[in-house]
């Protein structure tokens, strides 16, 4: 009996890899057999006109779809592109801009269809700057994945981005600031594109998208040529048909606002790789962003737009006042480095564009202070723009900008799995 137990278990070792690497698990337990995202459709404004805002004609979508929105505008100066349609909620994705006016802005969307319809969706931004958007319905699809953004000065306009599931699609979108000639242009890993347009004094839009990236890795996504760009790109991971995982009461996807079992409320999704983003249920106060002098105030070259962890890590063990003896703190950063709240001890005080999905997405999580008065109504992010000076938020409306880093604003910080 022992002998043939032993000969069922060596045949069992023998033909093992290849037996459970075909079982499906919807936990993520074993290897999950998945399907490619089936692309359905596009629909596209024009790019080349300041009217806002711009509408696509109708279409029509079954309940599962994932739609991916991209919009790219000419200058990223502080008014950014917002999205809407379809009665349903779209979570911001992807961003690469930096708010100085001196490169495009590209700002990228998804959203998860609830029921059989007919739906348009609208780009909206009043800065006056040419700008637009395309749509693009992604069918047999678990959601947004990965995501990832790049900015650069010249060059060919490329990206790495690290998928989490076999067989996802990838949307790449980039904008050139310098508006090359991109009739001559490459793909890299020829995806289908989905957008190109130029207008020789505003920007080149490029938009298109991998139908099935292949196994999970490390892909370098982008354009090969026209090189000479000053690019702003974005990539997203379109998910495969296998189970996301669950983060927050035991579901893979939460609405935003909805407070977990620890207590912190799901925010939405990072646009620095599509993370579950979490936040407190209320402000954290008012703090300045550096110890309040005004005087002797140092520099952090945290300059990082997109994540504030790193910022925040940085900036706590940085001397804010070069006058006072000893190290003086960056109190807005300090209180979030500092915070042990809802059993977790990794907060941090957000970047810009973190800010910027808490703002999206203020209603569903309240608590937000909304009046757009001085100090209590501005947010600090941990994004530094000058010695002098970091950028804040206004709730009431969406400005972004700097301010004197020794004026007290409000503080609420966030945390990601």
């Amino acid at each position: 009996m022992m002998k043939v137990m032993l000969l069922c278990l060596l045949a069992f070792l023998m033909i093992g890899n290849t037996a459970w690497s075909q079982v499906p698990s919807t936990f993520g337990m074993f290897r999950a057999q998945s399907t490619p995202p089936s692309y359905i459709q596009e629909a596209e404004t024009a790019w080349n006109t300041t009217t806002s805002p711009k509408t696509t004609t109708s279409f029509n979508v079954l309940a599962g779809d994932v739609l991916i929105a991209y919009a790219i505008k000419e200058s990223d100066n502080n008014a950014n592109t917002a999205v809407s349609g379809g009665s349903l909620t779209w979570y911001l994705v992807g961003v690469a801009d930096t708010d100085s006016g001196n490169y495009t802005e590209v700002r990228v969307w998804a959203a998860v269809v609830d029921s059989n319809k007919s739906m348009t969706v609208t780009f909206t931004n009043a800065s006056g700057s040419k700008f637009g958007g395309n749509v693009l319905t992604f069918r047999g699809s678990s959601g947004a994945g990965a995501s990832v953004s790049a900015l650069g000065a010249s060059g060919a306009p490329s990206v790495n981005i690290t998928t989490r599931a076999t067989n996802s699609a990838v949307v790449v979108v980039n904008g050139d600031w310098s508006a090359v000639d991109g009739s001559s242009r490459t793909w890299r890993l020829s995806p289908i594109e989905a957008s190109y347009d130029r207008d020789s004094l505003a920007y080149t839009i490029y938009g298109a998208y991998h139908p099935n990236i292949g196994a999970v890795g490390t892909y370098t996504v982008g354009l090969s040529a026209p090189t000479g760009q000053k690019y702003s790109i974005v990539a997203v991971e379109v998910l495969s048909s296998s189970a996301a995982p669950t983060f927050c009461n035991g579901t893979s996807s939460p609405a935003v606002g909805t407070v977990c079992s620890d207590g912190s409320v799901f925010a939405g999704y990072s646009v620095d790789g599509n993370y579950p983003m979490y936040t407190t249920p209320n402000d954290g106060g008012l703090y300045p962003w550096n110890n309040g002098n005004s005087s002797g105030q140092t520099a952090t070259s945290q300059l990082n737009g997109v994540t504030g962890n790193a910022n925040t890590t940085a900036s706590v063990a940085l001397d804010s006042d070069s006058i006072t003896g000893g190290t003086q703190p960056h109190q807005a950063a300090q209180y979030c480095y500092d915070l042990v709240a809802h059993g977790k001890s990794d907060w941090y005080l957000p970047a810009n564009s973190e800010l910027d999905v808490l703002y999206t997405n203020r209603s569903a999580i309240g608590n937000f202070n909304l009046t757009g008065t001085d100090l209590v109504g501005y947010y600090w992010s941990s994004t530094e723009q000058s010695t002098n000076e970091a950028y804040i938020y206004r709730f009431s409306d969406g400005y972004t900008g700097q301010w004197n880093k020794y004026w007290g604003n409000n503080v609420r910080c966030v945390r990601k799995n």
